[in-house]
């Protein structure tokens, strides 16, 4: 992953700044209000790309036009630019967050290499106070019990009800 360097916690020394990235997307991007609604997913790779790709399949047999990676990034283009591009063309922010996905954010330091999805997060916060983002719809999701299910967010306070059924 690019280092920013940026205020932006864990970001380490070197690479290109958060503006850089946030001013380079939006100049190439249309923007969110040419685009008309489009739905960026912002998720954790390890831990939450099935549900994203269950989430993806849903929405698009709605007719809701979806930015995610797996099915918008082009070849051979760089991660960085090509989230920004989706994002910044993109009018609703849905951050799939997941107990698993946000474990990473309490192992961040000082020293950290920038995450990701705290960049996704970030540069999100700033297109809505930009108005480009028009709204930010979080998807909290509990554990991945073996049925396939999950359990409930803020029912289960962090603790599984079954914990020989989790995942």
């Amino acid at each position: 992953a690019v280092a920013y360097s940026a205020a932006a916690p864990g970001a380490a020394g070197g690479g290109r700044s958060v503006e850089d990235v946030s001013a380079e997307a939006a100049a190439a991007a249309p923007t969110a209000a040419a685009r008309g609604p489009r739905v960026f997913l912002g998720y954790r790779v390890a831990s939450d790309a099935a549900l994203v790709e269950r989430l993806y399949y849903m929405l698009k047999a709605e007719g809701v036009e979806v930015w995610w990676d797996r099915k918008c990034l082009q070849p051979g283009q760089p991660w960085e630019d090509g989230f920004a591009d989706g994002l910044f063309g993109s009018t609703i922010f849905v951050p799939v967050l997941s107990r698993a996905g946000l474990s990473n954010f309490g192992e961040l330091k000082d020293d950290s290499p920038c995450d990701n999805v705290w960049l996704e997060h970030l540069l999100a916060l700033e297109q809505q106070a930009r108005g480009e983002i028009q709204a930010i719809f979080p998807v909290f999701v509990g554990e991945l019990y073996k049925s396939g299910n999950f359990s409930n967010y803020y029912e289960t306070k962090g603790t599984p009800q079954f914990k020989h059924d989790v995942t």
